[in-house]
């Protein structure tokens, strides 16, 4: 299970994504700095932020919520 984190950092929609990891951190990847971990409360992603999703698999979605029909 994990949680992605969009960002609109181009000003024209969805542009950069992260993993979140908890305690309000994130790992993203870019091509001039690498794989870095950052907060979502810096002021920088705070003020770009657009959205988050769950990812899960199919096992533990069916101990969540049951049989898949």
């Amino acid at each position: 299970m994990g949680d992605l984190v969009f960002f609109n950092t181009s000003g024209s929609g969805i542009s950069h994504a992260g993993i979140y990891i908890g305690n309000d951190e994130f790992a993203h990847a870019s091509s001039s700095r690498g794989v870095r971990i950052s907060k979502l409360t810096e002021s920088y992603y705070q003020n770009r932020y657009v959205t988050a999703r769950r990812v899960i698999d199919q096992e533990s979605y069916v101990q969540m919520v049951g049989t898949i029909n």
